[in-house]
């Protein structure tokens, strides 16, 4: 049985750039207001790269790239809306490394690190329960392949 550890991290700040047309993955609608924006997984930008998009639903702007640059080999994987900001699970640092990440459905500010660092071999757990302000997520940061419990805001 593993032992449960829960920590608060602090957000680190990276970065995002723009995209075309390709197939979508999950797709979550956000907004208040106008126009309401649609995050999605896609790889639309290069074949078999999984980025994280978002686009208006009507059409009035091009897709914004959400996720930082990925390693050739990364991938965007589970996403999850939280209010304005999405939440991603993805191998955007070290490929086969899956780390949390959030970014503004809009694109107004860089994505963030949310996880932190992890220790060799460790991972960010695929299911991740969101709050109002703060997430909480299971990972093997500390110790490979022992899973402690932490939050971030």
């Amino acid at each position: 049985m593993s032992h449960a550890l829960v920590r608060c991290l602090s957000l680190l700040v990276l970065a995002a750039p723009l995209a075309s047309q390709g197939p979508v993955g999950t797709a979550l609608g956000s907004g208040h207001g106008s126009p309401v924006r649609v995050a999605y997984v896609s790889d639309e930008r290069v074949d078999e790269l999984f980025e994280l998009f978002s686009a208006p639903v009507d059409g009035s702007a091009s897709p914004l790239l959400l996720s930082d640059v990925l390693p050739a080999a990364g991938d965007v994987r589970e996403i999850q809306q939280v209010g304005e900001r999405v939440l991603y699970r993805a191998d955007q640092l070290v490929d086969e490394t899956f780390e949390l990440f959030s970014a503004p459905v809009d694109g107004s500010a860089p994505s963030v690190h949310v996880s932190g660092p992890l220790v060799a071999g460790g991972d960010v757990d695929r299911s991740f329960l969101v709050g109002k302000s703060q997430v909480v997520f299971r990972a093997d940061a500390l110790v490979n392949d022992r899973d402690e419990l932490f939050c971030a805001p």
